[in-house]
C-alpha cells in the first residue's frame, strides 16, 4: 500500500552531528527490510511539527513515527 509509510523524524544538529548519523543508519534499516518510509528534517523545532503534521494529515495509515537524535550518544 503505497499510503503506508514511517515517519522517520530526523534532528540533524542534536550531539554534534551524531543525530544525522544515527538517521542514516535508521533509514539504511528500513531500506534493508523493504519499509517504506519518509524523512522528515528541519531547522527548527517549528519547521519540523509542521511538516510531521502535513505528513501525517496526508498518509493517515502511517504505522509509526520514528525520532532520531543524537544527545546523549556517546
Amino acid at each position: 500500500m503505497s499510503d503506508c509509510l514511517w515517519a522517520i523524524v530526523i534532528n540533524p544538529t542534536s550531539g554534534r552531528g551524531k543525530g544525522a548519523e544515527v538517521g542514516k543508519t535508521v533509514a539504511g534499516y528500513f531500506s534493508k527490510h523493504d519499509l517504506k518510509y519518509q524523512i522528515i528534517s528541519g531547522t527548527s523545532a517549528a519547521s519540523v511539527l509542521k511538516d510531521l503534521r502535513l505528513f501525517l494529515s496526508n498518509h493517515r495509515q502511517c504505522p509509526g513515527v520514528i525520532s532520531v537524535g543524537g544527545d546523549g550518544l556517546r
